[in-house]
């Protein structure tokens, strides 16, 4: 099991329901911040949002069946501080800031927008 099954199942998530988990996957951190590094001489910022659990329509599409959906969801819910799941404005609006041209000294970074979730 990779790192992220590890912990959901650690967190009582069974690996069918990990795998609908956005949860700060490693390559992808791995890759901003060596664009980060590769690309800065150029001017070019690279950053990336790693989102908690977002209510989406991606959840109903996953093939899992309501009930099963409704617990993954109230899963989420427990293990958040701030005790729900983001909705996908909450995660644009993040995702606009970071991409702000106005922001020009930060790059490389990978900003949890997940409710408190990863520090639990």
């Amino acid at each position: 099991m990779g790192r992220s099954s590890t912990s959901a199942a650690r967190r009582g998530i069974s690996r069918r329901q990990a795998e609908l988990i956005t949860l700060r996957p490693r390559p992808l951190e791995s890759l901003t911040r060596s664009w980060a590094l590769e690309l800065a001489p150029h001017g070019v910022r690279v950053n990336c949002i790693a989102p908690g659990p977002t209510d989406t329509p991606g959840f109903d599409k996953g093939g899992l069946p309501k009930e099963e959906v409704k617990a993954t969801k109230q899963e989420f819910v427990k293990q958040v501080p701030l005790g729900r799941v983001a909705n996908p404005a909450e995660v644009a609006r993040w995702i606009v800031a970071i991409a702000d041209p106005s922001l020009t000294w930060i790059t490389g970074q990978v900003p949890s927008v997940d409710g408190g979730m990863s520090l639990t």
